[in-house]
């Protein structure tokens, strides 16, 4: 797989400077879920998407993936 670092590391940059996501990870055993949310909006009203992933064989494996749109500002 071929990578675009370092041109497209300014369009990146950019798009997250316009488009902030606050983050959270929580971990119970060997199952995470890490949230990304409009940091203006809040966790419980700004969920951008979510994964689970399960720790198995030494290794994390995504489970699942949710992507939502978020609401206006």
């Amino acid at each position: 797989m071929a990578s675009c670092f370092p041109t497209c590391r300014p369009s990146a940059t950019a798009w997250l400077k316009a488009n902030p996501l606050g983050k959270s990870v929580v971990i119970r055993g060997d199952t995470a879920i890490i949230t990304f949310y409009d940091p203006q909006l809040g966790p419980q009203n700004g969920v951008r998407s979510s994964d689970i992933f399960v720790y198995q064989g030494g290794r994390w494996h995504a489970l699942y993936s949710q992507h939502s749109a978020v609401g206006s500002r």
